[in-house]
């Protein structure tokens, strides 16, 4: 059904423009069904057989030699050998051990999004679609705001908005895609139209309720106004200037008009408190659980107690008033405690040659950072931000589009090295 050979060359004629049209579908696919709970996982399937076939067959093996391909395949490796030597002293290893084969299938995924983006045409019609799919999340969210019912029927009580997802988890979805997003509006649409989304998708994020993501797109925001200063943008400080302002006037109005944005305001506001268990309720009792991964790390200091076992030790650490004495915790709510807890100090270590890794091939390859290769820099710093309090690193929920986004922005970092048509 899917003749790969042609996406090898540029060289699109009806029939390449037909397979051209699905891979773009496959890889839309893997973002639009993201509400649609694990079904997001077939089109993620599909694609990493094709890119398995990609490394296997002897005519399309030149894949290997992409920059763009080696970088994503090394940034892979570094997640996913202190995965394997996690297997050491594994608690649980039949689970360890099926968490480390079914994560080899984000390695496939990567090289086929990365060939698709090959192609200026289908990775722009990717960009495109996928912005659409995220608007129809803000869209949706607006209307299960105004009506207290989604189009999917999910409800809405007053609150948190979830928009189209059973669970809170769009917010987490939206951080790590939004860089691209907005980039691509900046590109293609008039800047009412970008000042309108940055609107929504601030408005949405409040009245979902998810600091955590707020912390992500702070952090991704720190970074690309660093850009900027050293680019020296004309205009950066009233830009930046009105981006606060509008921030600010958004969260003002949130706090005034909306309960559930005030309640989650003044807790926040409890976190610089010199008061332990202010602080804890602040956080949603995450102290307790940092607290418990901490001591859980020290006792497993080098390869951890096995990937995605963190649920079954945590009871042993945690303390005897711990509000989760009847509940499972499957993971620590802090990335980089996950990975010490799980992984250990070969983990920590590897998952800290990331950034470097990449300031490599940039150099090396000697990359022009414009706005797209900034971007894409800092989309993979946001994707593995230590300080991270959402879901879990290494489960498929968040494994699913995070390999997807770090493909992306390898691919928009490192283009193909001979000309395959225009950039966006």
């Amino acid at each position: 059904m899917f003749n790969i050979s042609p996406f090898i060359n540029n060289n699109f004629q009806n029939k390449e423009l037909v397979n051209g049209r699905l891979w773009v579908c496959l890889a839309v696919l893997c973002v639009g069904l993201l509400p649609f709970g694990r079904s997001a996982e077939i089109p993620t399937a599909i694609l990493a057989i094709i890119g398995l076939l990609f490394l296997l067959k002897e005519e399309t093996q030149d894949v290997l030699k992409e920059p763009a391909v080696q970088l994503f395949g090394l940034i892979f490796l570094l997640l996913w050998l202190p995965m394997a030597f996690s297997l050491y002293q594994s608690v649980d290893i039949e689970r360890s051990l099926k968490t480390l084969l079914l994560y080899m299938r984000f390695l496939f995924l990567g090289v086929a999004i990365i060939v698709i983006f090959k192609n200026a045409k289908l990775k722009r019609q990717v960009l495109k679609w996928i912005s659409l799919a995220v608007f129809f999340w803000l869209a949706d969210s607006i209307f299960q705001l105004l009506s207290g019912v989604d189009i999917l029927g999910i409800t809405y009580s007053g609150g948190r908005l979830s928009g189209p997802f059973n669970k809170l988890i769009m917010p987490v979805y939206m951080s790590v895609l939004l860089p691209f997003v907005l980039l691509y509006i900046a590109r293609h649409y008039h800047l009412a139209v970008f000042i309108i989304a940055m609107i929504t998708v601030l408005c949405v994020l409040l009245l979902s309720g998810s600091r955590a993501s707020f912390v992500v797109l702070g952090f991704g925001l720190s970074l690309f106004c660093y850009y900027c200063l050293r680019r020296g943008v004309k205009n950066f400080a009233p830009i930046m200037f009105g981006f606060v302002v509008l921030f600010l006037t958004v969260g003002a109005i949130g706090v005034n008009v909306h309960s559930g944005i005030k309640q989650r305001v003044d807790a926040t506001l409890n976190i610089v408190s010199n008061d332990y268990d202010e602080v804890n309720k602040a956080t949603s009792y995450r102290l307790t659980i940092w607290h418990s991964a901490w001591d859980m790390s020290l006792d497993n200091l080098v390869t951890g107690v096995g990937v995605r076992n963190f649920r079954q030790k945590f009871h042993q650490y945690e303390a005897a008033d711990s509000p989760f004495r009847q509940r499972q915790v499957t993971h620590p709510h802090l990335f980089i405690l996950e990975t010490f807890a799980e992984m250990g100090l070969v983990g920590v270590f590897a998952a800290a040659l990331v950034p470097f890794i990449l300031l490599f091939f940039i150099a090396h390859q000697k990359v022009v950072l414009n706005y797209e290769a900034a971007i894409s820099l800092i989309s993979v710093m946001m994707v593995f931000f230590p300080l991270n309090t959402h879901v879990s690193l290494y489960g498929s929920t968040y494994s699913q589009l995070a390999w997807f986004v770090v493909a992306m922005s390898c691919a928009c970092l490192l283009p193909a090295k001979q000309p395959r048509g225009h950039l966006i």
